[in-house]
């Protein structure tokens, strides 16, 4: 006899249930419970792991259910759910490229909002999330199950999400970003604080240590990443939480702690750079080093050779020279 949820035990993760009410079982023993409670149908492989999760929103539009009493698998696959008080029947059909259900709905984890970030190191796939109890990293060695290599905002759930992932030098670089809320009672209105963000990485994706925190000296750069390898050296770009602060970039040809050195980007215009937010995006075109930007005005695009000297490259006039290019997007 296997057990699935918690006994006696109401819960809405992904290992608990709330007053299943119905079940079924599909051609593969899969089995399907109309989780009434959570308002949704939890499905699970013969030996009784959590595969996905179908609704989960208490609603009335397409997808969402309220109360699901009953659920059955019709002969071509389609699963059929009892939306008992939208008074309606919903059918589900199985999508055509289906995805390995270790993939989806947080890996098994209701509170996972986003997967933020993907590399390779080794041969394994590593995933950085944002999730409310923390940041974390999983990864998984070929087509084998996802596992977690380090949780919980690596030791400070101020610690909210790992922002970007990169290789460089043997070793996974994982950027993550530091944000706390607050909100005052009297006006309702919300404010965010950061202890800065840090930087994080590991030779074999088991154990992790911090080579830069604190936003590289200055706490209003609450994330640091995205990252990318060029020339030699590993740069990472910043997010700012103060809009009189602008983001900024760094480098360092072997990543360990006490080597990073800022670049200066903002000496390119003293105009346009303190307009942005922060860094969004980086890589590596044509022999130049590529850095986009998110901004409150437009977004930027720069562009450098050599990681000192850059160059607005993202509007230009048909035939202009490149010198003219303006750093906003559309």
């Amino acid at each position: 006899v296997r057990t699935l949820g918690e006994p006696g035990v109401a819960g809405a993760d992904f290992g608990r249930l709330h007053h299943p009410d119905g079940l079924t079982v599909d051609g593969q023993e899969s089995l399907f419970i109309a989780d009434t409670g959570n308002h949704r149908i939890q499905v699970f492989s013969p030996d009784g792991a959590y595969l996905t999760t179908i609704g989960g929103n208490r609603g009335d539009g397409t997808g969402g259910l309220v109360e699901p009493g009953a659920v059955a698998v019709a002969p071509d696959g389609r699963v059929l759910v009892a939306d008992t008080y939208n008074h309606r029947v919903q059918a589900f059909a199985l999508a055509g490229d289906r995805w390995r259900p270790e993939a989806v709905n947080g890996f098994g984890a209701r509170d996972t909002a986003a997967v933020e970030a993907l590399a390779e190191l080794g041969g394994r796939l590593y995933a950085g999330v944002r999730a409310a109890s923390g940041a974390a990293i999983l990864r998984r060695d070929g087509d084998g199950p996802w596992e977690t290599a380090v949780a919980g905002g690596l030791g400070d759930v101020a610690n909210q999400a790992v922002v970007a992932l990169s290789a460089h030098g043997g070793r996974l670089y994982a950027g993550v970003e530091n944000l706390t809320g607050t909100v005052d009672p009297a006006t309702g209105l919300s404010t965010e604080a950061s202890a800065g963000g840090a930087l994080w990485r590991s030779a074999d994706g088991a154990r992790w240590d911090v080579v830069a925190s604190g936003g590289l000296g200055v706490s209003d750069q609450s994330a640091i990443g995205p990252f990318a390898s060029f020339d030699g050296q590993l740069y990472a770009g910043t997010r700012s939480i103060d809009r009189a602060t602008p983001p900024q970039l760094w480098r360092s040809p072997s990543g360990d702690a006490g080597s990073w050195q800022r670049v200066r980007i903002e000496l390119a215009t003293v105009r346009e750079w303190p307009k942005n937010g922060g860094v969004s995006s980086m890589t590596v075109y044509s022999g130049s080093l590529y850095v986009g930007t998110c901004a409150a005005d437009q977004a930027q695009v720069w562009r450098s050779t050599d990681g000192s000297v850059w160059r607005a490259t993202a509007q230009l006039e048909p035939g202009g020279d490149p010198r003219d290019a303006l750093a906003q997007l559309g």
